[in-house]
């Protein structure tokens, strides 16, 4: 995902900036409420502003703990967030979500295996040892299986090692956040990461209601998604979407809105 690391570090010095201890001038309580759609944090108790900030946090949903462990430890204090909420420990009883609707632009048949996308013998022999994870992975996250073995394709090529130059690891290419944000303890482990990265994936469509969308979030960023009003025009996220629905058209698993 393209400069993952620097937009949570971004945010991070936007939060910090925003916090910071001396009184602040009138402009900056105007830039905090307009920014960050909360109160100031100097008109409430740290416990206000802790609960205020936990709330944003967890709607936005992005990068939630890179961005909590940031903060003054006082604050950081008041910002316990439950386990349940940042991540699905694989001890845990999965839950399964309806499948998945996307009612504007592409949708993808729920009935189509990945096996129908086509690979080299190579590729296909590799692919196939993760079927079984593939087909546990639709079933808890209600997105279609041909959907997830497309991604994962495209992100790994199924090499369960593959790290790219930007820390992403693993089949579906995790950041590190994502993997403390799914409870993942071994990101190479192809189960545990193909199950972070389809919940993750879900997310992304719900989110976003677009095939397209959700990709381009996947691969550039949700933020960035939201900045372009659509798939960013960067050249690396417009070949991946067209890469992914590329394969989805092969495997005879698009159906295009009318």
């Amino acid at each position: 995902m393209i400069e993952a690391i620097t937009r949570i570090e971004n945010r991070i010095q936007q939060i910090r900036a925003l916090i910071e201890p001396e009184i602040p001038s009138s402009e900056k309580i105007t830039r905090w409420n307009a920014n960050s759609g909360l109160s100031s944090p100097y008109n409430m108790s740290k416990e206000e502003f802790g609960t205020q900030l936990q709330n944003q946090l967890i709607q936005n949903n992005d990068g939630i703990q890179p961005l909590r462990k940031s903060l003054p430890p006082d604050v950081s204090a008041k910002m316990e967030i439950s386990p349940q909420v940042l991540s699905t420990s694989s001890d845990a009883e999965p839950t399964k979500l309806a499948p998945v609707t996307m009612p504007l632009a592409t949708r993808v048949r729920q009935d189509v295996s990945a096996t129908a996308i086509p690979l080299d013998p190579d590729e296909a022999a590799r692919r196939e040892r993760y079927l079984p994870i593939i087909r546990e992975a639709a079933a808890q996250t209600g997105l279609p299986e041909v959907l997830i073995g497309a991604v994962i394709q495209a992100e790994s090529s199924y090499k369960p090692g593959t790290v790219s130059s930007a820390g992403a690891k693993g089949l579906m290419q995790l950041m590190p956040e994502n993997e403390e944000q799914f409870g993942v303890r071994n990101v190479f482990d192809p189960r545990e990461n193909i199950l972070a990265g389809s919940k993750h994936l879900r997310e992304y469509v719900d989110r976003f209601g677009t095939l397209e969308k959700a990709l381009a979030a996947f691969n550039a960023g949700p933020s960035r998604v939201v900045r372009y009003g659509g798939i960013p025009p960067f050249r690396e996220t417009q070949n991946y979407v067209r890469r992914i629905t590329g394969m989805l058209r092969q495997a005879g698993a698009i159906q295009d809105a009318g």
